[in-house]
């Protein structure tokens, strides 16, 4: 007699050594020519569950998929890397599958390729769309190309300025009181300050997106040379 049975947990295909492929609930992984491609199958699973897939293919890639502001869903949101290039001259990239198919549309999935012979450690932050309410945990100016704020320049503008703007988009925005180093290169946030209110004539250097219609304004008190976030002006980037 012949019983047909389910299989339970992941599946790790490969011959003697380093197996080459991997299929979980998760995530799947395999070798495609000079590249591990991962295909994410739930963006919501324990990130452990990511990592579990790639260190059965001999791959040290911990994988977090976290909420991201609308430009940056499908793409890297953070990496920290340690390890030489692969041979191909890559080490890892993100993607989607089938290539070039829109995110949020049915059989399209997000993807992280990894170079074959890269040899190293990552830390990856994937993102994904945020649910109704999430904040995005990825930095980005609300500036940039796809965000709320783009085509308008919100810093070295007074709050009430910049308010004026967002209202008319039909946005809010909060606020982050930040306390500027005293050469004014970089700037830390006092947890208390805080609570205190903020003036119209006080002025923004970034302005990043904080979560869906709602814009988060670093302030000060006091107009600055420079712009401490910056160091300098701030500058124009390729996502403008």
């Amino acid at each position: 007699a012949l019983a047909a049975g389910a299989v339970l947990g992941p599946v790790v295909m490969g011959g003697s050594g380093t197996a080459t492929s991997y299929a979980g609930e998760a995530i799947d992984i395999e070798l495609r020519g000079d590249s591990y491609v991962a295909t994410v199958k739930d963006p919501f699973a324990d990130h452990a569950e990511y990592t579990k897939g790639f260190k059965a293919v001999g791959l040290n890639v911990n994988l977090e998929i976290v909420p991201a502001s609308p430009s940056r869903v499908g793409k890297i949101a953070g990496m920290s890397l340690s390890g030489r290039l692969a041979p191909n001259g890559r080490s890892i990239e993100s993607g989607t599958a089938p290539a070039g198919c829109a995110l949020g549309h049915d059989g399209c999935a997000m993807t992280v390729t990894v170079a074959q012979g890269w040899a190293g450690w990552a830390s990856v932050k994937l993102g994904r769309a945020a649910k109704p309410g999430e904040g995005y945990r990825n930095w980005i100016s609300a500036m940039d190309k796809g965000e709320m704020l783009q085509g308008y320049r919100a810093d070295e503008r007074t709050v009430g300025e910049v308010l004026t703007e967002v209202r008319r988009r039909g946005l809010t925005a909060v606020f982050q009181v930040i306390t500027p180093n005293p050469d004014l290169n970089g700037y830390g946030v006092a947890p208390g300050g805080q609570t205190e209110r903020v003036g119209n004539d006080w002025t923004v250097w970034e302005a990043l997106s904080d979560r869906a219609g709602v814009v988060r304004l670093l302030v000060t008190r006091e107009h600055l040379p420079k712009n401490p976030v910056y160091d300098g002006p701030r500058p124009v980037t390729s996502r403008e």
